[in-house]
């Protein structure tokens, strides 16, 4: 499984610790899919230079084109190192789509929907969620 170098080539990362073990994430970015040249990006605002990171979609900066958010996460790949409950590590390579995950809040006993990417421990076959946050 392909580690990264730097952030700077990720869409996505994160690590997580709960009682429900640890889990690290990363989505690389792809390339262009009109001329394969460079990785697919926010676009960036000219005047300031930076990276306009709320931006509905991604965009080439050599060939101009551009794909929807969604779609283009939709079409990655998580990797994905994991340390489950019962003790059990591996490594796992997912589509990076997210879905609405049903997560118990531990405080109040309720329910909550949530998007996510979850997939099962090759060994114990226990399910593990990653959910956004906020």
């Amino acid at each position: 499984m392909r580690k990264p170098k730097s952030m700077s080539e990720l869409v996505y990362h994160t690590r997580r610790k709960d009682e429900f073990g640890t889990v690290r994430v990363w989505v690389f970015k792809e390339n262009c899919t009109e001329c394969g040249k460079v990785k697919m990006g926010k676009p960036v605002n000219p005047k300031t230079g930076k990276v306009k990171s709320r931006s509905k979609e991604y965009v080439c900066s050599e060939c101009d084109h551009s794909v929807e958010k969604e779609a283009y996460e939709d079409s990655l790949t998580a990797s994905i190192e994991y340390t489950c409950p019962e003790g059990h590590s591996g490594e796992i390579e997912i589509p990076f789509e997210r879905r609405k995950l049903t997560i118990k809040n531990l405080n109040t006993g309720k329910n909550k929907r949530k998007p996510g990417v979850s997939f099962n421990c090759k060994t114990c076959d226990f399910e593990i969620k990653v959910v956004k946050l906020k």
